[in-house]
């Protein structure tokens, strides 16, 4: 095997440099190119939060289960609201109140989320609680997410 030149190695160390600086150049360009508040969402961020949204519709939708079936409607309402709250905490990292985020259709659709949300949780913590608006809650993911 032949030893490599010197001038190769040289010239191999010159092109990793480079791209290590543009590579870092292109994330400093992408915070002067956007406002101070605009919200920067990696697809690892988005499809995290999904998740967590996810999964806490489906506890949502376990618990109206569950009040169907015959559970005390006062215990079932405090830990909706429970879920309601870590949704909208899911929301702020997501961007709500921004400028904008990368993600168009998150910007169209998530202030009505949040505000449903809202409905949502003043519903539940009325006297006696009222269940429709966490139900129509649950099934605004599929109006959402019907062509995906």
């Amino acid at each position: 095997m032949s030893r490599p030149r010197p001038r190769t190695l040289r010239y191999l160390a010159g092109v990793v440099l480079v791209c290590s600086l543009v590579a870092g150049g292109c994330a400093s360009l992408r915070l002067g190119t956007y406002p101070r508040d605009f919200v920067y969402l990696t697809e690892g961020e988005l499809s995290g939060a999904m998740h967590e949204l996810a999964a806490h519709m489906g506890a949502l939708s376990n618990l109206l289960d569950d009040l169907a079936a015959g559970a005390d409607a006062e215990s079932v309402a405090d830990v909706m609201v429970t879920e309601v709250d870590s949704m909208r905490k899911v929301t702020d990292r997501l961007g709500v109140g921004s400028p904008g985020t990368n993600h168009l259709l998150l910007d169209a659709h998530l202030s009505e989320f949040v505000d449903d949300l809202e409905d949502a949780r003043r519903t539940l913590n009325a006297t006696p609680p009222r269940f429709y608006q966490a139900g129509r809650l649950v099934g605004s993911c599929s109006a959402c997410h019907r062509f995906r």
